[in-house]
């Protein structure tokens, strides 16, 4: 099973090209696949059968995964059998019929103001890595960037000295202006933390990770969601949610200064 396996994921990397992230999902679901029909006294691949992967998908489900994982799971083991039809072991796959579980979509949850401030604090600190997030997710929450935006980032977009991010995506530019209390944060990264990080004079990345590598969304979404648990917020912190935040400050935001401007108007009008 375990050259079965090298093999499936070599044909991923060398015919297909996937990433290595993609590559690691695939390893570890099939792994766990694997250590379980060995602990059910199954040998050989050749016997495998849709009902008794169908049983391991409900053994996922009583061991308390999420829907989401044994989803992902399926479609790792529908990858992999599919390979080994193609290649002449089965006649048609056994993992063709497997089940999916229904996921439930939830809203993003949407942070108050507090929990904003909240969220940032966490990041408060004069390390160089404190000084990078504190930066980082500083921008997520006043800009409503998008992750993979925040991380492609280059020094060159932020100007600091008049507060603003120059963001372009699917051919458009997008400028975001910001308040003083980021502006603040981005310089002290920029001028005590991200030399710290730096590992190349050449780097033009705004932010990457302690090795002076790239960052990844994987790692950013991390990240979120720590801090968000260290804050005591209730809801689940995502980069969606932080988007969603943004947006909806800024539509009340909006609103308030409409308001002002009609009251001034029509006080201006008695006069």
């Amino acid at each position: 099973m375990e050259e079965a396996l090298r093999a499936f994921l070599r044909a991923l990397r060398e015919e297909r090209h996937m990433a290595e992230n993609t590559l690691l999902s695939y390893e570890r679901d099939l792994k766990k696949l694997f250590a379980w029909f060995r602990q059910e006294g199954v040998t050989s691949l050749s016997t495998v059968s849709e009902l008794r992967l169908n049983s391991y998908l409900l053994w996922l489900e009583r061991e308390g995964f999420s829907a989401a994982t044994i989803n992902r799971a399926a479609a790792s083991i529908r990858a992999f059998f599919a390979y080994e039809t193609a290649g002449g072991r089965y006649l048609t796959s056994p993992a063709e019929g497997l089940r999916c579980m229904r996921q439930e979509h939830r809203d993003p949850y949407i942070l108050e103001e507090e929990e904003i401030q909240s969220f940032l604090r966490e990041t408060e600190g004069s390390s160089a890595k404190q000084l990078r997030d504190r930066a980082m997710l500083g921008l997520l929450c006043a800009t409503g960037l998008r992750v993979s935006e925040l991380i492609s980032l280059k020094t060159g977009d932020v100007d600091v000295q008049l507060g603003y991010v120059r963001q372009q995506s699917r051919g458009r530019e997008r400028v975001v202006s910001f308040d003083e209390e980021l502006r603040q944060a981005l310089c002290l990264y920029l001028e005590s933390g991200r030399p710290l990080l730096l590992k190349t004079a050449e780097e033009e990345h705004l932010f990457f990770n302690l090795s002076g590598g790239a960052l990844s969304r994987q790692g950013v979404w991390k990240m979120i969601r720590a801090y968000g648990q260290k804050a005591g917020i209730a809801g689940e912190v995502t980069p969606q949610s932080l988007k969603n935040s943004y947006a909806v400050h800024r539509m009340l935001r909006e609103s308030r200064a409409a308001k002002q401007r009609a009251v001034r108007a029509r006080s201006g009008g008695k006069r």
